[in-house]
């Protein structure tokens, strides 16, 4: 028993000093709970705030894009060698006096 006693009080000299005070080790524990055990840990947050700042740069990629197409839509609407051009492209229509030639690559 007392060498029980002389181990214990050994192990508790080499404790350092804020580690005994009650305040101290209980904010410890709590660090250690929130960086270590929590949900919501540091790697964690790193890697919300990462995804975060990609879909933000996608947000602005989609914004510009939004802008083009509404351009283009634009100018489709208002412009009639843009909708010739559009109609002859993707309906394949033509003049009374063309022919149309389909080529297809395999």
């Amino acid at each position: 028993m007392n060498q029980l006693k002389h181990i214990i009080r050994t192990l508790y000299q080499h404790i350092p000093n804020s580690f005994k005070n009650k305040y101290a080790l209980t904010l410890f524990i709590f660090l250690l709970w929130m960086m270590v055990f929590d949900t919501n840990t540091l790697p964690s947050q790193v890697r919300l705030s990462m995804q975060i700042n990609e879909m933000e740069q996608k947000k602005d990629y989609y914004k510009e894009e939004i802008e083009v197409v509404n351009q283009s839509l634009e100018d489709l609407l208002t412009n009639e060698a843009t909708q010739e051009k559009f109609a002859r492209e993707n309906y394949l229509m033509k003049r009374k006096n063309e022919d149309v030639f389909v080529i297809e690559y395999k």
